[in-house]
C-alpha cells in the first residue's frame, strides 16, 4: 500500500504563499514568548505565597490553632511547587532537538504531576499534625484579633491569586498554571475552613478546630488527586480531538472519499494529529497533494490547539466504505447499494 506524508505547516495557499499558522506554543503578548510569561506569573505567585505562608504559620503557632497550622503547611507546599514549576518551565521552553523532535512541552505536565504529588504529601503532613493534636488532647486555640486578621488576609490573597493564575493559565494554555491555580484555590477554601473552625472554637466548641483541620486535609488530598489524574491523561496520550469532528472537517475537501484512522494526542496548545485519507481513483498524485495541503489548512483553522498534522494517503479500497445497513422490504430483505463512499 502506498502512502504519502506531508510535513506540518509546509502547506501553501491557492496563490502559492505560505499561510501564517500560529500555535499557542508561540503565543506572545507584546512580543514576549509564552515561557517567560509563565515564569513571570510563577515568580509573582511565589512571592505572595511565601508571605501568606509565613503570616499564617506565625498566627497558627501563637494561637495554637491546628487548622491554621495545617493551612500554613499547605501554603508552604504551594511555595515549593512554585519553585518546581519555575524549574520545569526552563526545560519546557527549550526548542525541539534530535532527541526530542516533538519538543519538551511535557516537562510542564510532569511538573504538574509533581505538584499533585507534593499536595498529597502535604495532606499527609497535615494529618500527622492533626493526629498529634488529638493524642495530646490539645486545648482550644487562643484566638486574638491579630490571628483573625492573619487568616482573613490569607483568605483574600489566596482567592485573588487563584483567580489571576487561572486566568493566566487559560490565556497562556499552561497546564502548570492551571494545576497551581487549582492548588491556590484549594488554599483559599482551606483558609475559610480554618476560619470557621476558629470561630466555633472561640464560642466554646473546642473540637471544631480539629474538625476544620480534618476538612482542610481532605480538600487538599482531593485537589492533589485531581491534578495527578489530569496529568496522567496527557502522559498516557489520551485522545484530544473528537474523531467525528475531524472527519467532518476533512469531508469539506473536494474529491475526498474517506477519512479514517484519526488519532490525536498531546496537551492543550500542543496537539498532534494524524489521519488517513483516500481520494477518487481519477485523482492524480499532484492533485492529491494539493488537496491534502488544503485539508491541513482547514484542520489548523478549525482546531487552534493543533501544532502538527500528519496525513497519509491511501488507495481507496472496499474496507474504507461504511458498514452497510440492511434495508427491510416487505416480503424480502435486500442488500443496500454500495455507491455511498463517504466515511
Amino acid at each position: 500500500m502506498s502512502a504519502m506524508k506531508t510535513d506540518a505547516l509546509e502547506s501553501q495557499s491557492p496563490d502559492g504563499s505560505r499561510p501564517e499558522v500560529q500555535s499557542s506554543a508561540s503565543l506572545s503578548h507584546g512580543g514576549e514568548g509564552r515561557a517567560p510569561q509563565v515564569r513571570r506569573v510563577l515568580w509573582g505567585v511565589l512571592g505572595v505565597t511565601l508571605c501568606v505562608a509565613a503570616l499564617k504559620g506565625a498566627a497558627g503557632v501563637l494561637s495554637g490553632s491546628a487548622a491554621l497550622l495545617a493551612d500554613a503547611v499547605h501554603s508552604a507546599f504551594d511555595a515549593a511547587n512554585n519553585i518546581l514549576g519555575l524549574t520545569a518551565m526552563g526545560v519546557a521552553s527549550q526548542p525541539p532537538d534530535d532527541d526530542h523532535p516533538y519538543g519538551h512541552h511535557k516537562a510542564e505536565v510532569a511538573a504538574a504531576l509533581l505538584v499533585g504529588v507534593g499536595i498529597l504529601y502535604g495532606a499527609v503532613e497535615m494529618g500527622r499534625h492533626v493526629f498529634s493534636a488529638i493524642l495530646s488532647n490539645g486545648h482550644a486555640p487562643e484566638i486574638s484579633p491579630w490571628t483573625w486578621a492573619a487568616a482573613l488576609v490569607g483568605l483574600v490573597s489566596s482567592a485573588l491569586l487563584a483567580r489571576f493564575e487561572a486566568s493566566e493559565g487559560e490565556r497562556l494554555d499552561s497546564e502548570l498554571l492551571r494545576a497551581d491555580a487549582a492548588d491556590t484555590r484549594c488554599d483559599a477554601w482551606t483558609t475559610l475552613a480554618a476560619l470557621v473552625g476558629m470561630g466555633l472554637s472561640s464560642v466554646g466548641f473546642a473540637a471544631a478546630d480539629i474538625l476544620a483541620a480534618l476538612i482542610v486535609m481532605g480538600m487538599v488530598a482531593f485537589t492533589g488527586a485531581s491534578i495527578i489524574r489530569r496529568g496522567f491523561g496527557v502522559l498516557m496520550d489520551q485522545s484530544r480531538l473528537d474523531a467525528d469532528e475531524v472527519k467532518a472537517v476533512a469531508h469539506q475537501v473536494p474529491g475526498l472519499l474517506s477519512c479514517h484512522d484519526v488519532r490525536s494526542r498531546g496537551m492543550r496548545g500542543h496537539v498532534h494529529l494524524d489521519l488517513h485519507v483516500t481520494f477518487c481513483p481519477e485523482t492524480t498524485l499532484a492533485e492529491a497533494g494539493e488537496r491534502m495541503l488544503l485539508l491541513k489548512r482547514l484542520l489548523h483553522s478549525h482546531f487552534v490547539d493543533v501544532q502538527d498534522i500528519v496525513v497519509q494517503l491511501e488507495p481507496h479500497l472496499p474496507h474504507h466504505l461504511p458498514a452497510p445497513s440492511p434495508i427491510h422490504v416487505p416480503g424480502k430483505n435486500r442488500e443496500p447499494s454500495r455507491s455511498l463512499v463517504v466515511h
